[in-house]
């Protein structure tokens, strides 16, 4: 169920239904992890928030998807059971840049310009 443009309740799909209970599942996860003084990264919420999904069959049996099961999620970050940090590496040429090597110099929220 979703608000619609000039009031009232509608049934919508799709990644524009999807995003909002993703992101409500990852906040979650994130104060989880606060609340037991775990610091996870963006890759680590995916892979936990798609280890713990119960698997759907979707396009008539040919792909199985994870359906999102947020108290598996949390039980795991509660228990200490999260995915390991790996540094993720991005290929400039001939530069590495690591996300591990250094803080980085903007906020999160911060809309960041990078010229090639």
């Amino acid at each position: 169920m979703s608000t619609l443009p000039g009031g009232g309740y509608g049934s919508k799909n799709g990644t524009s239904m999807a995003c909002p209970h993703v992101a409500g599942a990852a906040a979650l996860v994130l104060q989880a992890a606060a609340d037991r003084n775990l610091s996870l990264r963006p890759p680590q919420v995916r892979e936990l928030l798609a280890a713990t999904g119960q698997r759907i069959s979707r396009f008539y049996g040919t792909t199985t998807v994870p359906r999102l099961d947020l108290d598996a999620a949390v039980a795991r970050v509660l228990a200490g059971n999260v995915p390991a940090d790996t540094p993720a590496k991005l290929s400039l040429g001939k530069a590495i840049v690591s996300a591990n090597a250094a803080p980085l110099p903007f906020a999160a929220n911060e809309v960041v310009k990078v010229r090639l």
